[in-house]
């Protein structure tokens, strides 16, 4: 029963490790796309 405990203890941190990098992940590219999408770009040929 230890063993089987400590396997599920060992894999639910993996699965919430894997979750946090990926809601990580998809922060900074929403974050991103918010700010390349909120910057005005003048064009300096004339």
């Amino acid at each position: 029963m230890k063993r089987l405990e400590s396997s599920w203890f060992s894999f639910k941190n993996t699965v919430e490790n894997i979750l946090n990098h990926h809601e990580n992940a998809l922060a900074k590219v929403n974050t991103y796309i918010e700010s390349k999408q909120s910057i005005n770009l003048e064009s300096d040929i004339v």
